[in-house]
């Protein structure tokens, strides 16, 4: 916040653009100086950093651990260079928690802070310290000052312009009105003359009150801003900021760079010299006390520009290491035991890409003037006029996320790492978080007592996917080693799927031990487990938007084991008897295709009825299209069926059967940008379609949906619903409410965990995330449907459309009148 309003304001010069900065500084000194508002700009500042965390409240296991993620977290996605060595950012908290945990107090939490903040060589990110403002040397203030710069000449060459009482500008007759006075005009008009010029800016007086605004400062700054161009021989090329951005949650190596990260960079304003025909100092030289103190914060910019357009040099009092940087303006952040980090989220980036600013020459503090003549004679000799302002310099290139490959047996700092990294990850990048059952936040502190508790690495995988349950989200999905030999890479060439509240047979292979297994057996129990039992151990560990997209996932689990055991199968038929089959598992015994069609009676492409034609798009390829329109030529309503995932854009079947072009959805990807770590900014854009077919369906349509239909099945049904409008309906069950493409993360020991990434809505905005979409013809398979083979959804897509042509207006602007249990499509009635 506070560098986001710098930025933009900190280059006006006029009267307006001074007076707002002035309110803006009133402003922020007040928040950062009230403890109550400091917590509160903290939390708006840092989402996932929280001000409620207090000595009571984070003691002990979890309080410790806490603290450090949620700083962990801000850093990683907010700090301009952190992602040059992730992977060291990765050992400084793994090695910050063990150690915390293993001191247990606060004196070992807070060393632990500071040497992970500390681990990232910057000055500006750090555990707090207390400045004092009443600095030995600075003078009282007085009631009445001069508010007109000294000049005065050392020699004929030599002349000093004395502005060590910054207070004296705002103090006395002028007041405020002063930096609208050109107090400098005069002066530096009787010094066009020296060869030297020096701007001796070491401040003498005391600002107003500790914490207190510092209208010294802030009327130095305006001045100078408005009057410094007219000793200027050349223009300023003033600083700029640079701060990350992300576009998604990227550097995983997994999908494309449609999510990426990278630096915002505002463009450098350009300061113009005035009075060009006029004298100017051959060369100009600034003191200043220590550069990093908050006073000369408000003038490093400025004088950074300086010495970066060759004007002039920059000679300070004392030495820092590091270079100063104006712009940082790090966000504190209260932690457990009342300590406060730092945390820069900005760097200044001068014209030539070097970050920050360091002085020339540097004299020891308290020394004399003839010192800092000696120290400014010998700069303006050594100088060669290309000497960057900074140290740093750009382009960064970010490491990619460390994979961790070949770790099992994790330390308690690893496994910490792996809920930092999952939890931080989907914190920030989830288009969906608010949509979670219970707030994100809370899953924090109730895992992390369970994940330090975690005794070998199938306990660790476990609870990673318990809290991918957590997410809510269909497209979340974990791959661990310990999770794959647990549940087993073997099953059975069975499918199963929940019809009527009971785990039933929809498919079998030809496999003759599956002789005895028919479609629509009701499954008892396996290998001694009742089925529901057996269900209820794999749903806790399933994640799914919804119940019905988990249980559908947990079934495709309900008959897997090691490679070459045997399954012990009980069975019960439609007469009630029970029988026991036994059947050896193999890999790869029915995949995800034969899933789609495992209740489908109907060709790929047909006509099903008198004028219907019918496509299951999920079995349709780009080589089959022609042969498709073929097969369904002289149809005059359609039904396309979505039931699983399509392997062609539906927008391919759009430009053959529509003649309607408009929009089929709308897409929010997440921007999280560090200076203000505001999550919820998307971008939002309109997903179009384009179709000129010479024959489009003439009659109605109806889409088919079910708990298969999920993320880019869902994107086919809005562009459908959106290209037919009126004319179509949708049939089936909820589908899986999960659309957007995927993002993947990198944890500890191997496993890898995803989630949406992005958002999709319907054209209208209508939410689907979770929801699914919403039949407007409820219409399930049920057990007595499945033994007889039939297709009760296609059925009642039938039976709709042969309703419909008895309507003499073909209108289907009632379609809610056939919804048998309320649901209704978004947006078909407005």
């Amino acid at each position: 916040m506070r560098c986001h309003e710098r930025s933009l304001k900190g280059r006006e010069f006029g009267a307006t653009g001074a007076i707002r900065r002035f309110f803006v500084l009133v402003v922020l000194t007040a928040v950062f100086t009230n403890p109550a508002r400091a917590d509160d700009l903290s939390n708006d500042l840092s989402n996932d950093v929280s001000d409620e965390v207090s000595n009571e409240a984070s003691s002990g296991t979890v309080g410790y651990p806490e603290s450090l993620i949620r700083i962990w977290s801000t850093v990683r996605v907010s700090h301009p260079w952190v992602g040059e060595d992730l992977s060291g950012w990765d050992r400084a908290f793994v090695k910050a928690v063990e150690q915390s945990l293993d001191g247990a107090d606060c004196d070992s939490f807070g060393l632990a802070l500071r040497e992970m903040l500390e681990s990232l060589g910057d000055p500006e990110t750090r555990v707090a310290q207390a400045r004092n403002r009443n600095d030995a040397g600075l003078q009282p203030v007085v009631a009445e000052r001069a508010i007109r710069p000294a000049l005065s000449w050392l020699d004929e060459q030599t002349a000093i312009i004395d502005v060590r009482d910054w207070l004296g500008l705002t103090i006395g007759a002028g007041g405020l009105n002063a930096m609208h006075n050109p107090m400098f005009v005069d002066v530096f008009a009787e010094a066009e003359s020296a060869r030297t010029l020096v701007l001796d800016l070491r401040r003498t007086d005391r600002p107003a009150g500790a914490g207190g605004f510092d209208s010294g400062a802030f009327m130095l700054s305006a001045v100078l801003r408005r009057e410094l161009p007219l000793i200027l021989k050349k223009p300023l090329v003033m600083p700029t900021t640079a701060s990350r951005q992300h576009y998604g949650y990227s550097n995983q190596g997994i999908t494309s760079e449609f999510y990426h990260s990278g630096h915002y960079i505002r463009d450098h304003k350009l300061v113009e010299a005035e009075n060009t025909n006029a004298g100017k100092p051959a060369a100009i030289a600034v003191w200043i006390n220590e550069p990093e103190s908050d006073a000369h914060l408000a003038i490093v910019d400025l004088i950074a520009a300086l010495q970066d357009s060759g004007n002039g040099i920059v000679v300070a009092a004392s030495k820092r290491a590091t270079h100063v940087d104006p712009y940082a303006y790090p966000v504190p952040v209260l932690t457990a035991c009342g300590f406060e980090a730092r945390l820069r989220t900005s760097v200044m980036v001068n014209s030539d890409g070097s970050f920050g600013f360091s002085p020339a020459a540097f004299v020891q503090a308290g020394g004399s003037d003839k010192l800092w003549l000696n120290a400014t004679e010998e700069a303006f000799v050594s100088d060669t006029g290309d000497r960057p302002a900074g140290g740093r310099r750009f382009p960064l290139v970010a490491e990619s996320d460390p994979k961790y490959e070949g770790m099992r047996e994790l330390s308690v700092g690893y496994r910490l790492l792996a809920l930092a990294k999952f939890w931080s990850a989907f914190n920030h990048f989830s288009p969906y978080k608010e949509l979670t059952d219970r707030p994100w936040d809370a899953t924090l502190a109730e895992f992390i007592p369970k994940f330090i508790a975690a005794r070998d690495d199938l306990e660790y995988a476990k609870l990673v996917a318990k809290l991918g349950v957590e997410t809510n989200d269909s497209h979340t999905s974990i791959s661990a080693p310990a999770l794959t030999e647990y549940f087993g890479t073997a099953t059975v060439p069975i499918i199963a799927r929940e019809i009527e509240g009971r785990s039933v047979v929809v498919w079998t292979g030809d496999d003759e031990a599956l002789m005895d297994v028919e479609r629509g057996d009701i499954i008892v129990s396996i290998d001694g487990q009742a089925a529901a039992d057996r269900l209820s151990d794999l749903l806790s560990l399933t994640p799914g938007s919804n119940r019905a997209a988990r249980v559908r996932n947990a079934h495709s689990r309900m008959f897997h084991g090691r490679p070459g055991s045997l399954a012990s199968i009980t069975l019960k038929d439609g007469d009630g008897r029970s029988r026991k089959v036994t059947i050896r598992r193999t890999d790869g015994a029915a995949g995800r295709w034969v899933l789609y069609r495992a209740s489908k009676t109907a060709d790929a492409a047909a006509i099903v009825s008198d004028d219907i034609g019918y496509i299951d798009i999920p079995r349709v390829g780009p080589a089959d299209l022609e042969g498709v329109i073929e097969s369904t030529a002289g149809a005059r309503d359609f039904i396309f069926d979505m039931r699983g995932y399509p392997n062609l854009p539906v927008t391919d079947f759009l430009a053959e059967l529509s003649d309607s072009s408009g929009v089929g959805a709308l897409i929010a990807v997440p921007i999280v940008r560090s200076v203000s770590q505001d999550t919820s900014t998307k971008e939002v854009s309109r997903q179009r379609f384009f179709a000129d077919a010479d024959a489009p369906i003439p009659g109605h349509v109806v889409i088919l949906v079910n708990r298969w239909t999920q993320s880019a099945a869902e994107h086919a049904a809005l562009f459908l619903k959106s290209a037919f409008g009126d004319r179509a309906v949708i049939a089936g069950e909820p589908s899986a409410g999960a659309n957007g493409t995927i993002t993947y993360a990198y944890l500890p020991g191997g496993v890898t965990v995803s989630f949406t990434g992005m958002s999709v809505a319907w054209a209208n905005g209508d939410k689907l995330q979770r929801l699914g979409i919403i039949p407007n013809i409820v219409a399930r398979p049920t057990i007595r449907g499945i033994r007889e083979g039939r297709d009760e959804v296609l059925e009642a897509a039938i039976a709709h459309l042969e309703s419909v042509r008895s309507v003499s207006s073909g209108s289907v602007s009632k379609v809610g009148e056939f919804a048998d249990d309320g649901l209704r499509y978004p947006g078909t009635e407005r």
